[in-house]
């Protein structure tokens, strides 16, 4: 439960930072804000998915059979985690890094 408590603490942290980051930045440069939001978004995404696979290590099979509101969590985790596009959000962050030159 420690690393899961480590890595929601990371995200806060970072989405703060990235939407900070996004609102200071020139309105003309939409370019640099889509990157920044789909980098996040692929951490965000990395982030569920190691979630997901230590929750069940973290609470043992009990609370996950026994507890509709964990069940019902994790199946809302893995929706989320399923709408990612991955590699094609990869392909197209990694596009757009090379046309920014970043």
């Amino acid at each position: 439960m420690g690393a899961i408590d480590a890595l929601l603490w990371n995200l806060r942290t970072l989405v703060a930072a990235t939407g900070d980051a996004i609102d200071a930045q020139p309105v003309g440069e939409a370019h640099v804000r889509q990157q920044r939001a789909m980098r996040i978004r692929h951490i965000v995404a990395e982030a569920v998915d190691e979630i997901l696979d230590r929750i069940p290590r973290a609470l043992g099979p009990g609370p996950l059979a026994l507890e509709p509101d964990v069940h019902r969590h994790m199946a809302e985790a893995d929706l989320y985690r399923r709408q990612s596009h991955a590699e094609r959000d990869l392909e197209s962050l990694g596009e757009l890094s090379r046309t920014l030159g970043l």
